[in-house]
């Protein structure tokens, strides 16, 4: 079920002749496929429990246009949360572990942008990212935008521009979200861990709009979004 597909396997009571005895977690991975198996020592409906449990106390949320749920955390000590200037970016990131590497994990990482009710207009211009792999090493990225869109933060919303043949140039009500790919982070493996993993930086933002700017540019901070997984793997 879900996307990437997972299978739940049930480990049986292990037995002084078993030696294929799996803690509880264990992920098993079929790369060529993209399939995820984890086992669940305590059961299935365990499983289920706690997803459910993660649904009804707001970890996950229901996508209203998509019908479906989104699985990057809305709560908790791995969601980066700062507001500067009164732009507010929340932000976490989850484990792709259908995509295992060589040279470390990847992780996809899902950024929410919006005006609290302190803020005023402003459109974001560029990003600056630094990546710290799992032993302290950063590599920095810089570019116009996100995704090829740069967004005018209004009150409820914001209207959608950019560089990108998608962008429709209408008002969106809601939070400005996009996702985005580690690529493989250095230092990291499901048996190793993640050390110092994780992504932090800034956003450019201009008061009023690029064509009509109100004032100086200012960075909004984005706290560091930890590279981190547990396991099960929800």
């Amino acid at each position: 079920f879900g996307h990437p597909p997972m299978i739940l396997l049930v480990d049986h009571a292990p037995t002084d002749n078993d030696h294929h005895h799996h803690p509880e977690g264990h992920v098993v991975l079929a790369a060529l496929s993209e399939v995820q198996m984890t086992v669940c020592k305590t059961g299935v409906l365990d499983y289920f429990e706690e997803y459910a449990n993660r649904l009804h106390n707001g970890v996950y949320r229901r996508l209203l246009q998509s019908g479906g749920i989104s699985l990057f955390p809305e709560t908790g000590l791995n969601v980066s949360n700062c507001t500067t200037n009164g732009v507010h970016i929340r932000a976490s990131a989850i484990l792709l572990p259908f995509r295992p590497e060589a040279n470390g994990l990847q992780f996809a990482y899902s950024i929410r942008i919006s005006l609290t009710e302190e803020g005023e207009e402003c459109q974001l211009v560029s990003r600056h990212w630094q990546f710290m792999d799992g032993s302290g090493t950063i590599r920095r990225v810089d570019g116009e935008g996100v995704v090829g869109k740069q967004p005018l933060l209004q009150e409820g919303g914001y209207v959608d521009l950019g560089f990108s043949s998608d962008c429709t140039g209408e008002f969106v009500d809601g939070e400005f979200c996009y996702q985005s790919m580690s690529g493989p982070v250095g230092g990291t493996s499901l048996t190793g861990g993640t050390g110092q993993a994780g992504v932090s930086g800034t956003f450019q933002f201009v008061p009023g709009t690029m064509e009509n700017p109100r004032g100086r540019l200012f960075h909004a901070t984005v706290e560091r979004i930890p590279f981190v997984y547990s396991l099960p793997n929800y």
